[in-house]
């Protein structure tokens, strides 16, 4: 009986182990299955980013613009976020920024804020990186591919420009032999970065960087240099302008003194100082006596007015 009992235990102790044994099997089949399954499933696609979208709402801008970035990006689960990186124009720096998605656009969008302090010049997209809720991401590099895929990303490209503010004044005035110009004023841009030019207008020719002496009419042109249009961010011709006129002045004289003629002859025989001319040379001086004729006075037809009906002595 004892015998028996022991080799009835033994059999009883080999099914537990056997079935032990198949629950471990199945619990290891299915947690294989399981791992299998959460794999097949698992999101290893990285978002779609459509470059032809990028836009901005404005591709020039000054100091309190806003400029809106847009760009259409898609994922097979969902987008964690948008990252893009400019290039400052000045410092050559890197600006990042992330974009959000607008429900109304379908977009993801950035409103950029200008400010007196935002460096001038063509903002540039150097790349634009879009990361899922799963860590897939997807980098386009606007300038090589060295950060990821090439692509063109010029359409996110603005320029910032420095709002002027300069004033040019010139005065009207009259010949007194000295230089009348213009002056420039405001505190937008450096002055050292304007060069002037005086031009003349109407019937006046001239053109010089020297403001004009002789009397007519000019303009002063103050153009931005190369170098000043690159560190504002403009473009074009970048002038400013102003007319003004210098006025022939009315000159001064003495009356010539002595004079003599001759008795049947003509004013035209009578010799005048410099300057003065007889307003009818051909009239005859006449009988003997002091007698007035008229005469006129000009030194420079140029810059002086002439003075006419001057009564001289003979």
């Amino acid at each position: 009986m004892k015998e028996s009992e022991e080799n009835n235990l033994k059999i009883l102790l080999n099914k537990g182990i056997t079935i032990l044994i198949i629950v471990m099997m199945v619990m290891s089949f299915t947690s294989l299955f399981a791992y299998q399954d959460s794999y097949a499933s698992a999101d290893v696609t990285a978002p779609v980013i459509d470059t032809a979208s990028l836009s901005v709402d404005k591709t020039s801008a000054v100091s309190g613009d806003t400029v809106k970035l847009s760009v259409k990006v898609t994922d097979n689960v969902a987008v964690s976020y948008v990252e893009v990186v400019y290039t400052t124009p000045q410092t050559n720096k890197w600006s990042m920024i992330y974009l959000s998605y607008d429900s109304t656009t379908g977009y993801y969008e950035k409103s950029i804020s200008v400010s007196d302090t935002t460096e001038t010049g063509d903002w540039t997209i150097r790349m634009i990186t879009a990361t899922d809720t799963s860590e897939n991401s997807v980098t386009y590099d606007g300038v090589s591919s060295l950060y990821g895929a090439h692509a063109d990303l010029s359409k996110g490209t603005y320029n910032v420009s420095k709002q002027i503010t300069e004033t040019v004044s010139a005065s009207d005035a009259v010949y007194d032999e000295k230089n009348h110009g213009a002056s420039i004023s405001g505190d937008s841009i450096d002055k050292s970065y304007y060069s002037v030019l005086y031009v003349g207008r109407n019937d006046t020719n001239y053109s010089s960087t020297t403001a004009p002496t002789n009397a007519g009419d000019y303009s002063a042109v103050f153009s931005l240099t190369s170098a000043g249009k690159k560190i504002y961010g403009l473009s074009g011709e970048s002038v400013l302008s102003k007319d003004f006129s210098i006025s022939k002045a009315i000159p001064i004289y003495s009356l010539p003194n002595d004079l003599t003629a001759v008795y049947g002859g003509k004013l035209s025989d009578v010799d005048l100082p410099d300057n003065f001319s007889w307003m009818d040379g051909s009239t005859d001086v006449g009988d003997a006596g002091t007698k007035y004729f008229k005469a006129s006075y000009n030194p420079d037809t140029r810059n002086y007015e002439t003075v006419s009906d001057i009564d001289i002595r003979l």
